[in-house]
């Protein structure tokens, strides 16, 4: 019998690994995403997922401070975990060639119609259109065209979030004066080369 915490939407139901409350620090937060990390490093696929009404700190979570270190949300702590993964396995005997690249991709709803916005693309501001959710012959699925930035560092990673931000579409709402007024997914893909 399965202890997690779920919720059933007709006749499925989805377990959560865990949930976390008002009172949850980035440090408790992150100690828990670090096993996802730590599984992706191994070969596995992993996701964080971050769900909550508007104004419930979602961002916050994920991105957290980026000018504090000790404030910093799951994604860049996500980066340092990557990049001291790459540098323990360097330090080893084959420890392999690792290529990490990072996408942020914005699905903006505009009066019930959704628009996607490739974050990372060149220019001053995110272009609609143009990109489409293709199924792959694996049965999985990907974002066709999306830009795909190679990173060498977190401190990469952070100025790519600095820079995709400023292209994110915002509005102020009844719970939120800067609501984003979207969904964002940000990918950090990791392949590694023996």
């Amino acid at each position: 019998d399965d202890e997690r915490p779920s919720v059933a939407l007709g006749d499925r139901s989805f377990a959560y690994d865990v949930v976390f409350d008002e009172d949850s620090t980035q440090e408790d937060i992150s100690m828990e995403s670090s096993k996802i990390v730590q599984k992706v490093m191994e070969g596995y696929n992993g996701t964080i997922f971050a769900y909550g009404v508007t104004g419930s700190g979602k961002t916050h979570t994920m991105m957290g401070d980026l000018d504090d270190p000790s404030g910093e949300g799951v994604i860049p702590r996500a980066a340092h975990q990557i990049f001291e993964f790459i540098a323990q396995k360097h330090g080893t005997s084959g420890g392999g060639v690792y290529m990490v690249e990072v996408a942020f991709l914005e699905i903006y709803a505009d009066g019930g119609r959704e628009q996607l916005f490739d974050l990372l693309q060149d220019g001053s501001c995110a272009k609609p259109g143009g990109l489409k959710v293709r199924e792959a012959a694996d049965n999985t699925f990907f974002v066709e065209d999306i830009t795909r930035k190679p990173i060498g560092s977190p401190q990469e990673l952070i100025e790519f979030i600095r820079l995709a931000q400023k292209k994110q579409h915002f509005m102020e709402t009844t719970h939120n004066a800067a609501s984003s007024r979207s969904h964002c997914l940000f990918t950090i893909t990791v392949e590694s080369q023996s």
